[in-house]
């Protein structure tokens, strides 16, 4: 009986332990976890309010330019953070990463190294209001910074957002934003003054 229990106490212990080292790739898309209690059934993240709120240092971004992205709450223990746009595509990427946190790719193109997302490198607590330098890319639109975020194995919170940060003109650019009704209407006039 107590082979039994030997071989029950090993099997739970990767669970526990299972991405203490940092969201694997398969968290990337969806931000699931995937982690398992000692029945081996999926743990569902948790559904009341949060403790955790993402705040962007700006809410407007020109190409190239960095930000700052914080976790402000509580402390915590796990995070996997992203910046993306509308269609979920992963925008811009992370540098100068705290500690206790690391930089990946989900982008899954090895040979661009693009660093688009932040974990965290162990499971040691990470202090309320830890920052994250995320730069952005060139004009791609507007984006909202996503994260899961950990406060214990079996306690998380999954797809918090921050408010959505404009995209804007770099300085001198000669981006000009038109509201497509006062294109058509002006389409209108030039129209019906051409006929007369």
């Amino acid at each position: 009986m107590s082979y039994f229990w030997s071989l029950a106490f090993l099997a739970a212990v990767p669970l526990v332990m299972a991405y203490s080292s940092g969201a694997p790739r398969g968290a990337c898309v969806n931000l699931t976890p995937g982690h398992q209690n000692n029945a081996s059934m999926i743990i569902p993240p948790q559904t009341g309010p949060s403790p955790y709120a993402l705040s962007v240092s700006k809410n407007m971004y020109t190409p190239k330019e960095a930000l700052t992205v914080s976790v402000n709450g509580a402390s915590f223990r796990g995070i996997l953070l992203q910046a993306r746009l509308a269609d979920d595509t992963l925008a811009g990427s992370f540098s100068n990463e705290p500690t206790n946190t690391k930089l990946i790719d989900c982008t899954n193109q090895p040979s661009t190294n693009s660093r688009d997302s932040v974990t965290h490198a162990n499971s040691d607590p990470k202090s309320a209001g830890t920052s994250f330098t995320w730069t952005a890319p060139g004009d791609v639109g507007n984006v909202t910074f996503t994260a899961t975020v950990l406060q214990e194995y079996e306690v998380f919170w999954v797809k918090l957002t921050s408010q959505e940060i404009s995209a804007t003109a770099a300085a001198g650019a000669p981006w000009v934003t038109v509201n497509s009704a006062l294109i058509i209407s002006l389409l209108g006039v030039v129209f019906v003054a051409t006929k007369q």
